[in-house]
């Protein structure tokens, strides 16, 4: 039996051999059967993460944005992306960061 390092060194190599091309769910689903019954100790890792997120109060972004017409502010840049739909794009930074109580 093989060991899982020479495993994953052997998908390397056949990984780096091929090119991608366009696969269907049936040819897919034969393609990871064969996996399994050459590598049977194969299995999916899970792991369990905990996220810490700060929500952005929204008011402030869109009142923020609208104040400055989706402009950029940095050193009085003017600079503003425009949408194909003739609306604007921006999105609203720090000068304090969130992490350190910017709104």
């Amino acid at each position: 039996m093989k060991h899982s390092q020479e495993i994953l060194e052997e998908i390397n190599k056949i990984e780096n051999q091929q090119t991608l091309e366009v696969i269907d769910t049936r040819e897919y689903q034969q393609i990871e059967n064969n996996l399994l019954e050459d590598y049977p100790e194969l299995k999916n890792e899970i792991k369990e993460v905990l996220i810490k997120k700060i929500k952005r109060v929204q008011k402030i972004v869109s009142k923020t944005k609208n104040k400055y017409n989706n402009c950029c502010q940095f050193e009085n840049c003017g600079f503003t992306f425009s949408k194909d739909n003739g609306g604007f794009y921006s999105e609203a930074h720090h000068l304090t960061l969130l992490s350190q109580g910017g709104l």
